[in-house]
């Protein structure tokens, strides 16, 4: 029998592991299997967390999201993030999580808001693992900002192999390619818009200056 106080992260291995399984499943009935382990050993986890009041709340938080239940989960982690702004930790689990809810409810302005207060949180704690800098990375890409989005990602992976993070590395993979090639289109093509340029340039002064000299000629 484990010890009772080993119990926390026993139940913690068996949920993420599982979770990631249930994510990367190929058939339905291995997601089914895999999302219903995972949400058993979920429920270990709050039983075992009562006391552990930030482990708790993401715990909880993370059933409200299962369940649909976003506006709960988002009324949580408010209510706890308020009380955690020295603890920069905390409050970057916390944020990323919040983002989650937002996003599974849809509201993509929420979703970046908390994105940036995780991102800026695990940058001020030295944390080179994240979630939060990739997922922002997404959807800057997706409104349109290919530098910013190229520069988060750029360091996402940089930071993942810096810290042979071999799971963040295929997550990160999954998306440089499509943003790194989209950055250099917009550079090849500003290039060629600076080679242009002084000719443009000179034609807009001949212009200019053209009723000038026809002026003066007659």
């Amino acid at each position: 029998r484990l010890p009772v106080d080993i119990h926390p992260y026993y139940y913690h291995i068996y949920r993420t592991v599982y979770g990631l399984m249930a994510d990367y499943a190929v058939t339905a009935y291995e997601k089914k299997l895999y999302t219903e382990l995972t949400d058993k050993y979920r429920d270990s986890l709050l039983l075992v967390n009562k006391d552990n009041l930030l482990i708790h709340t993401l715990i909880q938080s993370d059933q409200y999201n299962v369940r649909n239940e976003y506006d709960k989960a988002i009324r949580l982690l408010t209510d706890y993030l308020a009380l955690q702004k020295d603890y920069e930790h905390d409050v970057a689990i916390c944020a990323y999580t919040l983002s989650e809810s937002y996003r599974l409810k849809g509201d993509k302005e929420k979703e970046k808001e908390y994105l940036i207060v995780s991102a800026m949180a695990d940058m001020k704690t030295a944390v080179r693992e994240y979630i939060s800098l990739r997922k922002l990375a997404v959807l800057l890409y997706q409104e349109g900002d290919i530098e910013r989005a190229y520069s988060y990602v750029k360091i996402c992976m940089e930071d993942a192999a810096a810290c042979n993070a071999r799971l963040r590395k295929l997550e990160i993979l999954e998306i440089f390619p499509i943003i790194n090639d989209a950055y250099q289109q917009k550079t090849e093509k500003q290039q060629e818009q600076m080679k242009w340029a002084p000719y443009l340039s000179a034609c807009f002064h001949f212009f200019c200056c053209l009723p000038y000299f026809m002026y003066t000629s007659r």
